[in-house]
């Protein structure tokens, strides 16, 4: 079995850091005109105070009617944390077309006041027995950014005040879906301040991923025996999964990640595996 390690910086990163020179800008003093309202839009001002206005209405409006519902809607299975990484998306699913027009920095200002909330119920779920389950989607408002940057402790407590809501409409499992997944220890925080089963879905992502990986190398006549296979982000949840079940199955496999030690432990852990 022959590994190979690469560490190089993922290509959104290496994107990111061209953009962001290629959209810098200097601004020269003459050219800043010291009248206040030189360049402030009087009609995009007004609009901005009213999404601001209407979020906040619509929040306390949230909160005011939570435990007035409670009673009718504790008959969920199981409960989903989700959140946005698209704000045009979010404007259309919530029917505030006007959400994306929002400064950046307001509305994150704007997602780090508002609580978590029930955004959607989820029923005609059945199994291959025949009994139905019900759930429910929470939504906690931050952005991806966010999740990554702010104080640990100040998510952690977000996604943990999503859970209560969960188990408030009767929840007996809680998902944690996106960026979410990683807060907590991966979820173990999490569970311990709900007492309650966590899951981020990172085993059925990996099965999912190797099932797809076996059926499309067996459609277009790929032997897997002979081939060398690629895994990017190798060292994290899924891709150490997918690694090590790949590694059985090609003759070379290539190890993409960002961190040395963690690529040299992964290594050992395969050659074990496969001697």
């Amino acid at each position: 079995m022959e590994i190979t390690f690469h560490t190089e910086p993922p290509s959104e990163i290496l994107q990111i850091e061209q953009n962001t020179a290629k959209n810098k800008t200097i601004i020269e003093k003459d050219q800043v005109k010291p009248h206040f309202f030189t360049n402030i839009n009087l009609l995009s001002s007004v609009s901005l105070l009213y999404s601001f206005i209407g979020l906040l209405f619509g929040a306390i409006k949230y909160l005011s009617n939570r435990k007035n519902n409670l009673h009718r809607l504790m008959n969920s299975d199981f409960a989903f944390v989700i959140h946005t990484t698209d704000i045009n998306l979010l404007g259309i699913a919530l029917n505030i077309p006007w959400l994306a027009k929002i400064p950046r920095k307001l509305l994150e200002k704007i997602f780090m006041w508002l609580p978590p909330f029930k955004c959607s119920h989820i029923t005609g779920v059945s199994s291959i027995t025949g009994r139905e389950i019900e759930g429910d989607l929470i939504f906690c408002p931050l952005l991806p950014e966010q999740i990554i940057n702010l104080d640990k402790a100040f998510v952690l407590k977000k996604i943990v005040k999503a859970g209560e809501i969960a188990k408030e409409n009767g929840a007996k499992i809680l998902g944690l879906g996106a960026y979410t997944a990683q807060v907590g220890k991966r979820g173990v925080q999490v569970s311990k301040e709900l007492n309650m089963p966590v899951t981020t879905g990172s085993s059925y992502t990996a099965a999912v991923t190797m099932d797809a990986v076996f059926e499309a190398a067996k459609k277009v006549c790929i032997h897997l025996s002979g081939s060398k296979a690629a895994v990017i982000g190798a060292t994290g949840g899924i891709g150490k999964v997918c690694s090590q079940i790949l590694s059985a199955h090609v003759s070379n496999i290539v190890l993409i990640a960002r961190n040395q030690e963690r690529l040299n432990n992964l290594e050992k852990i395969i050659h074990d595996k496969n001697d």
